[in-house]
């Protein structure tokens, strides 16, 4: 995967969380058709680069877009 490819996918998922605060990794995977290995590492390269919050733990981890 290239890293427009990358981009594409973390705008998605960005998009998503914003209009969708409080989110889980299952809705987002609905939405974005990713399959949860993959979105979780893309969701915790994005709770590293400060872009996305999470709250609570594992599984039952909500996502929100940081201000």
């Amino acid at each position: 995967m290239n890293s427009i490819e990358k981009m594409d996918e973390f705008r998605a998922i960005l998009d998503f969380v914003r209009d969708n605060p409080g989110c889980s990794r299952g809705k987002i995977a609905a939405y974005t058709g990713m399959d949860l290995t993959h979105l979780t590492r893309a969701l915790t390269t994005l709770h590293r680069a400060g872009k996305v919050r999470r709250q609570g733990v594992k599984r039952w981890a909500t996502y929100t877009v940081e201000a």
